[in-house]
């Protein structure tokens, strides 16, 4: 006896992975894998007794000063993984709080507090037009930067 073939309930159209998606990846997955060895268990173990800095970085793409925020761990720490929180859409920085809306919110800093508490180090920056990188060289015409801010 043949029994017909059952499907899945779960089977959903595919649906593509958006680019921004996989860029956001692909730079986390470099961070961590060139930046900081991977040592999991020890930094898991180890997160709880070692303090953690926010120190403040910047560098420099092209004319811009892009502005970030490396939180670590402080002293002589053993290597650890560590990630780039990327801002979402708007005029969002660092922290993930947008002039859009009132008040702090800090999505990201709130985000990096529980990385660091798993023994992940976080950077992450103020997006350009957004936070202490602003708009930079471009301030006075905006238009030149040559695509959208944000």
């Amino acid at each position: 006896m043949r029994l017909p073939r059952r499907r899945s309930a779960s089977r959903r159209p595919h649906r593509p992975i958006p680019t921004y998606a996989l860029l956001g990846a692909a730079l986390g997955l470099t961070i961590s894998s060139t930046l900081f060895v991977p040592a999991l268990s020890a930094a898991a173990s180890n997160s709880s007794k070692s303090l953690w800095v926010d120190q403040k970085v910047s560098f420099t793409s092209g004319p811009m000063t892009i502005y970030a925020t490396f939180r670590h761990p402080s002293g002589d720490s053993k290597v650890v993984p560590g990630v780039l929180l990327v801002a979402g859409s708007g005029p969002t920085d660092r922290n993930g709080n947008s002039s859009l809306e009132p008040g702090p919110v800090n999505t990201l800093k709130t985000l990096a507090d529980w990385l660091s508490n798993d023994g992940v180090a976080t950077l992450r920056y103020d997006k350009l037009g957004s936070g202490q990188t602003g708009l930079g060289p471009y301030a006075s015409d905006p238009a030149s930067i040559g695509l959208s801010v944000f």
